[in-house]
């Protein structure tokens, strides 16, 4: 009986301890929450990619593991862009998920969609329209970055809206085929890192990796939607979205 009211003892002190070293860590901003690798599924991914046989390109984190590291040292997510619209449509949506990838969620920023996001195998495979003008290219996404976002449901969709959405302005983005990787690739990867990441884009970082000197904030609201592929497209047709 005694022996069990010990075990009791600790292990009631341990969860305690477990309790508060959680809520320490939530509320240091210094400390780093590491989120899972899914590096292990880019071979899968990239060959997905490849298969699509789409002007669909590596971008972000995605491009720079491909271009600096030549190897995918570590994954949270996976980022790919299209320049073309024309491309981003329902077909795409279908052709993706025939594959395996489920929608998970869109994001719209200066009332256009500018995202369509995907589940695989637990990983977040993220798609984005990049605007292509005469001699620039233009990212544009919901502030989650520097804002708070408000929740709500709509549709059987949870929506977080941002008070603001922020662009990025790189040179024109121009694509040549790597035969290597059977893949579409920027011509002038560097200049991309140098506008996202800033001149040291090189020196890996595992925090305050974002050089938002080439942000601009626009105050103009912009939302996620997050719900199940079905509600997602519903809601896609219903407002003429895509």
């Amino acid at each position: 009986m005694i022996l069990k009211q010990i075990e009791h003892y600790f292990k009631k002190t341990a969860l305690i301890s477990m309790i508060r070293n959680y809520v320490k860590s939530k509320n240091n901003k210094h400390i780093t929450v590491m989120t899972k690798d899914y590096s292990y599924l880019s071979s899968e991914i990239l060959d997905i990619i490849s298969s699509l046989n789409k002007p669909i390109y590596p971008m972000f984190g995605t491009l720079l593991s491909i271009h600096r590291d030549n190897a995918f040292l570590y994954a949270d997510d996976y980022d790919f862009a299209l320049n073309d619209k024309s491309y981003f449509n329902f077909e795409l949506i279908n052709d993706i998920e025939s594959y395996g990838l489920i929608l998970s969620s869109f994001s719209i920023a200066n009332n256009e969609l500018v995202e369509l996001s995907f589940k695989y195998k637990g990983v977040s495979v993220d798609f984005f329209l990049i605007k292509n003008n005469i001699d620039e290219s233009i990212h544009l996404c919901p502030n989650f970055r520097q804002s708070k976002s408000e929740k709500s449901f709509e549709s059987n969709l949870k929506v977080r809206t941002y008070p603001s959405h922020f662009s990025v302005t790189y040179p024109k983005i121009e694509l040549e085929k790597s035969f290597e990787l059977n893949l579409w690739i920027p011509k002038d990867p560097v200049s991309i890192f140098e506008k996202h990441y800033g001149h040291d884009w090189n020196v890996p970082k595992t925090e305050n990796f974002i050089d938002f000197n080439n942000y601009q904030f626009h105050e103009i609201s912009s939302a996620t939607y997050c719900g199940e592929s079905k509600h997602l497209i519903a809601y896609l047709r219903k407002y003429n979205l895509l």
